[in-house]
């Protein structure tokens, strides 16, 4: 790639440039011999024989498409018709397969918990405006909040309750980080969502150098980061970085999950103090909210903070009631949603400490106190966790260290988390006067 498209690239101008090109051969100009060369027929062939040969204008549309890094006019148009940015600069294009450089590993342990959040990180380490895995976390509201999925019909549980890549959470990224995206989503049908319908739409946003936070799968639900495209003969296929080999790797458009949050557009975002009054205030200090699925015939809420936790309490105590099933889920997202804790909690200390460092003040003074609950809410599930109230559901002697007093000390935890995610919010609302405070002086 040697172009560059400009900020607000226009289609009738690249027509007129595939034209200039097509004109510029037809004189026998040797300065269109580079761009050429991007073609198949010409790779390796001298100037003479490029200006002696024919050219049609779709092949020149095609070479000018190549030197701007796409891999054809038609994902070219697509690219301005969506208004994106300009190309990072981190495309690199080798044998027919465009991908972007600069995307990091992910791993659990490493990139963070909630995936929704590691995945951004990653995705944005390759943009000129990147955001740390605890600023997100943090922005959004994902480091403070507990929320636990209860089926109202029956009992019933759902990992879900640990997401990030939902509505509220995207658009406060959104106007935290300044990105805009734009969404693909067929959630509704995810057993079957044909996202090769869309591969296009998602080659495009690649082709003009942004990765792409998504599902790399139909099986596992956990975001991933795809960075590169190849168009071979049996369809579209994109690269991905995932938390794991199921997730990575280069995969047909056919396989892609049901949900992709494609990086469109980047503005300058507002007063950062006007998203930390959002995240301190919005969503995750709810009580509920329905999570009805009608296609699944699912009665359900999600349920936040105390709520929550009480509710997840009360299904600990009440576990034997439960069918083997039915257990077995509950101690499955039982022990994803304590890990999901121990991290939120850790990236909210992290994050209110670094705000803390930036004030000063009762607003200083109160940052950091909410710092510190957040901080001995992580350390206390991790606690637990090493006393064994979370042992990992997976194995086969799991079930058998999934006990009335794995259970009991589960509890014991969850309402040391509840006293402790109070306090913090009581310092979050200090925090909160102290910044009207200081807007009115």
């Amino acid at each position: 790639m040697s172009r560059v498209l400009p900020p607000n690239p226009n289609l009738t101008q690249l027509a007129h440039q595939a034209k200039d090109l097509l004109k510029a051969h037809a004189r026998g100009d040797a300065a269109v011999c580079g761009t050429l060369r991007g073609l198949r027929r010409f790779a390796d062939a001298p100037d003479s024989a490029i200006l002696a040969a024919d050219l049609k204008l779709h092949e020149a549309q095609f070479a000018l498409a190549l030197d701007y890094g796409f891999s054809s006019w038609d994902a070219l148009k697509q690219h301005v018709a969506a208004g994106r940015a300009p190309a990072t600069g981190r495309l690199r294009r080798e044998q027919g397969r465009v991908w972007i450089e600069g995307v990091p590993e992910l791993a659990y342990g490493r990139s963070g918990v909630t995936t929704y959040a590691g995945a951004l990180e990653a995705a944005l380490a390759a943009t000129p405006h990147p955001y740390s895995y605890d600023d997100i976390m943090g922005y959004t509201g994902l480091a403070f909040r507990t929320r636990w999925f209860r089926r109202l019909d029956s009992p019933g549980w759902c990992p879900s309750s640990v997401v990030g890549e939902m509505g509220p959470e995207v658009a406060k990224t959104e106007a935290a980080t300044g990105w805009r995206f734009e969404i693909l989503e067929r959630m509704a049908r995810e057993e079957d969502p044909h996202m090769e319908e869309l591969a296009e739409q998602m080659a495009a946003a690649i082709e003009s150098g942004f990765p792409i936070v998504g599902y790399s799968n139909r099986r596992i639900l956990d975001c991933a980061v795809a960075h590169g495209v190849e168009r071979r003969p049996d369809g579209i296929h994109f690269l991905w970085q995932g938390y794991n080999d199921e997730q990575s790797g280069w995969k047909h458009a056919t396989e892609t999950g049901p949900l992709q949050l494609l990086l469109a557009n980047y503005e300058a975002p507002a007063d950062r103090r006007v998203s930390l009054r959002r995240a301190f205030t919005e969503d995750w200090r709810q009580r509920a909210h329905s999570a009805n699925n009608p296609a699944k015939g699912v009665e359900a809420e999600y349920r936040y903070g105390a709520y929550a936790l009480e509710t997840w309490a009360g299904d600990l105590t009440h576990n034997d009631d439960f069918t083997e099933e039915e257990q077995g889920s509950l101690f499955f997202v039982t022990w994803f949603a304590h890990s999901t804790l121990i991290c939120a909690r850790a990236a909210g200390a992290r994050f209110l400490n670094k705000q803390a460092r930036a004030a000063d003040g009762g607003l200083a003074d109160a940052l950091a106190r909410a710092a510190t609950y957040c901080g001995k809410a992580s350390a206390a599930v991790k606690e637990a966790q090493r006393d064994g109230a979370f042992p990992l559901p997976f194995g086969p002697d799991a079930r058998a260290k999934w006990t009335p007093q794995a259970r009991e000390r589960a509890i014991a935890a969850l309402h040391t988390i509840r006293e402790l995610d109070a306090a913090a919010e009581r310092e979050l609302d200090r925090a909160l006067l102290a910044m009207e405070a200081k807007a009115g002086d």
